[in-house]
């Protein structure tokens, strides 16, 4: 009898503890996200599926996030300057502590804006993949670590 009610302890914990987790614990580490929009094609296409993990421990060049503007408004966007970085995008080039910066990701550059910034402590410079249809960081400037919702990992 008692190695019955310990498998049946087991068998209910085994059930209920994924379940709070999903519930409860889930929705503060990550959440599912839909793509809405066509500033980070080719990597993201609209309707794209992925993983939002939230609050990161640490955000480096390159990473995808996702940021809540002063408006509520979430967009979608690459890292490419970090915290005490110098960025300067000219000419459909962006040049990162005077180096030019490989994107390989990148579908149509804007060769009409310029831009020079310095990312401050806690800040961070993002551009879509697809500059001539992204509202990024050329526009608005840096944003603070504090707008970063969490880093995006696409799914489908």
């Amino acid at each position: 009898m008692n190695q019955s009610i310990r498998s049946f302890t087991r068998y209910v914990i085994c059930i209920l503890l994924p379940v709070f987790i999903i519930l409860f614990i889930g929705p503060k580490l990550v959440q599912v996200c839909v793509v809405n929009g066509h500033s980070m094609e080719p990597t993201l296409k609209e309707g794209s599926f992925g993983i939002l993990a939230m609050n990161p421990l640490k955000i480096d060049r390159g990473d995808i996030v996702v940021v809540k503007l002063a408006n509520d408004e979430l967009i979608i966007k690459r890292v490419v300057g970090v915290p005490g970085d110098h960025v300067i995008v000219e000419n459909g080039i962006v040049l990162v502590n005077n180096e030019e910066l490989e994107e390989d990701y990148v579908k149509y550059n804007s060769l009409l804006e310029y831009t020079d910034k310095f990312v401050g402590y806690d800040e961070y410079f993002i551009l879509g993949d697809n500059r001539t249809d992204s509202l990024d960081s050329r526009y608005f400037g840096v944003i603070s670590e504090d707008e970063i919702l969490g880093k995006f990992y696409k799914v489908l």
